[in-house]
């Protein structure tokens, strides 16, 4: 089993960061890998500023934009 581990500093945009992690998850299977490893704020970059109510109305649920784009990236690259 090949792992890659991805680092780097999402930014406040979600779908920049969500072009970025497909990138990273075509990346690591055009170089044999079957597991990604990304970093825990992956979805957006929040500020100590930011309430708790401003980020669940960022936040979206497991079946969300976010999460089925990477299941499905992760899917056809065999990750």
């Amino acid at each position: 089993m090949k792992v890659a581990i991805v680092q780097f500093k999402a930014s406040t945009k979600k779908e920049t960061n969500l072009k970025k992690i497909i990138d990273y998850i075509t990346k690591a299977a055009e170089k044999k890998a079957t597991l990604v490893a990304f970093p825990e704020f992956m979805m957006f970059y929040t500020n100590s500023s930011q309430s708790s109510k401003q980020l669940t109305n960022l936040a979206e649920t497991i079946t969300g934009n976010f999460i089925t784009t990477i299941k499905k990236s992760a899917k056809e690259n065999h990750i």
